[in-house]
């Protein structure tokens, strides 16, 4: 178990430790004050939240999830589909609905097709607009 070690006990240690080793001290400036510390007002977006947020009943969503999945949405057109079908297989599993598996599988298939159509035009557009930078 470690023990909390507050300033005032390190603080004199280190002056010696650093005056036996011939460093100037240093000095805590007193008329700055310290940056104020605060948490963030939202979480950031990491690939795990996301994966949740997509993967969460609709119900347990709260706003902000909504706003920030309409955001996702807009801004990744690639992602509706993806988010789509993802929540349509975790809808299908929650509810035990084998029967609509091939369905949902054509739908997969076709949205890859549809995106590996898709893909190379955008690579050719980026690249074209790189070069004539």
């Amino acid at each position: 178990m470690v023990t909390p070690v507050s300033y005032n006990t390190v603080a004199p240690y280190t002056r010696r430790l650093r005056s036996s080793q011939g460093l100037p001290l240093r000095q805590r400036l007193v008329r700055q004050p310290l940056p104020k510390v605060t948490q963030p007002e939202k979480r950031p977006l990491t690939v795990r939240r996301a994966a949740m947020l997509v993967l969460q009943r609709q119900e347990l969503h709260k706003s902000d999830d909504e706003q920030l999945m309409a955001r996702l949405q807009v801004q990744h057109p690639a992602l509706f589909t993806a988010i789509e079908l993802a929540q349509s297989f975790a809808q299908m599993v929650r509810q035990h609905l084998p029967d609509q598996l091939d369905s949902w599988f054509e739908q997969a298939i076709l949205a890859v097709f549809h995106l590996l159509s898709v893909l190379p035009n955008a690579y050719v557009k980026i690249m074209m607009r790189s070069k004539r930078v």
